[in-house]
């Protein structure tokens, strides 16, 4: 006699499964290493819930939460000690009930700063946050602005003496020292032509060691700033109207800017003059093996490579910074989309898609792999911490602090 489960799986048509009414449960494909691989297991893990974009800030472990325990959800920001192993603490960012939408950290001195774009009670709100390292809320900075929300990867980041960041179609210069005071000083702010369709225009932003800007928008253009807000270049990487064109992800490496986007696949940069170095369209739409992809969640550079984590692909691809040719291509046989930035740690990548990977960059073999489930949100960071040799990966219910291979 026969028995019929259904399996679910995020982003990926049903499975029907016919198993043996006696038999042992059965694994998912990948759930466990392959053979002569080793097995990824946690150096100490932390019943904790978050909810993807995390950050490592000042020996705290931040995230964003929801507080379930009330009739109504309210978001929380909870931080954990990775000294101790432990909660610090766990605080709501608003009273009533909060959609978080977007929620992003940097340090800022001794203190935290919270990028948070959140819809509270029906009504979008965006504000920076300063928080003490106990959690408690020092001040609160309205944008002047507020438009919509931004979708990526758009700061705060703390750029020599100012902290930049973007809120949808604006992006704001703050006097970095000033927002431990309780007079704010806004330095400057752009307007990035206001987009029809209701989202964020700007989707990443980048900064090189002199302290210029970089950012794409989801009008087709990467723009450069210097660090008092004059434009240096811009160009239009595609024509087409549509936004999934648009460059979603931009990193820096050995003088070069990389920026990825749909149809018009992997392209690089000169960061002085905007120059185009190398373009290769459509590789990141046809990285992976079967149905094409959609466009990388975040591009992350290491090692002479660029890595990209895809939306809507099961692959994990690397191309040398030099030429943009495929230097290698990761395809687990747990087949979930890399919707997360992997992390680069002294010629390893650490990247999730559900189950935790350890790769070597120079040959993309796959040396450590974990068993445990963890749910994979899009934006989800794997935070390194260079005093404890530690990686870490926030997902649903739990995190888990993985040994960092090298």
């Amino acid at each position: 006699m026969t028995s019929v489960r259904t399996l679910m799986f995020p982003g990926l048509v049903t499975l029907t499964m016919l198993l043996a009414a006696c038999s042992a449960t059965v694994d998912e494909p990948g759930s466990t290493p392959p053979p002569g691989v080793a097995r990824f297991t946690p150096a100490w893990q932390l019943q904790q819930p978050g909810r993807g974009a995390s950050a490592l800030v000042n020996g705290l472990l931040l995230t964003d939460s929801l507080d379930t325990s009330v009739k109504t959800e309210v978001k929380t920001l909870a931080a954990v000690n990775v000294a101790t192993h432990s909660l610090a603490w766990n605080v709501p960012t608003a009273p009533g009930r909060v959609e978080g939408i977007r929620t992003s950290f940097t340090r800022l001195g001794p203190n935290i700063v919270a990028l948070l774009v959140d819809r509270v009670n029906d009504d979008l709100a965006a504000r920076l946050v300063v928080y003490s390292p106990q959690g408690v809320l020092l001040r609160t900075i309205p944008f002047p602005n507020t438009y919509v929300r931004s979708v990526s990867d758009a700061g705060p980041r703390v750029i020599d003496d100012q902290l930049v960041v973007a809120d949808g179609a604006h992006l704001y210069a703050y006097d970095a020292a000033s927002l431990n005071t309780d007079t704010p000083v806004l330095r400057w702010q752009k307007l990035i032509k206001p987009d029809p369709t209701g989202y964020g225009q700007i989707m990443g932003l980048e900064a090189d060691a002199d302290g210029n800007l970089y950012i794409g928008t989801i009008g087709n253009e990467v723009i450069s700033y210097t660090s008092t807000g004059q434009q240096r270049w811009k160009v239009i990487t595609t024509t087409s109207p549509y936004y999934g064109h648009a460059p979603f992800s931009l990193v820096l490496s050995n003088g070069r800017l990389f920026v990825e986007s749909q149809d018009e696949g992997l392209q690089a940069y000169d960061p002085a003059t905007g120059k185009t170095l190398w373009e290769k369209p459509a590789d990141l739409l046809n990285a992976c093996p079967g149905a094409p992809t959609s466009t990388a969640t975040y591009l992350v550079a290491g090692g002479g490579k660029v890595y990209a984590g895809l939306f809507g692909g099961d692959c994990l691809p690397a191309y040398n910074e030099s030429d943009g040719s495929l230097a290698w291509s990761f395809t687990p046989t747990y087949r979930q989309s890399f919707m997360s930035r992997p992390t680069y740690v002294n010629g390893v990548l650490y990247a999730t898609n559900g189950r935790t990977y350890a790769l070597d960059t120079a040959t993309g073999k796959l040396l450590a792999q974990s068993s445990e489930d963890i749910p994979a949100a899009a934006g989800t960071y794997l935070p390194y911490d260079p005093v404890s040799g530690e990686v870490y990966v926030w997902g649903g219910e739990t995190l888990y602090a993985y040994k960092a291979l090298r």
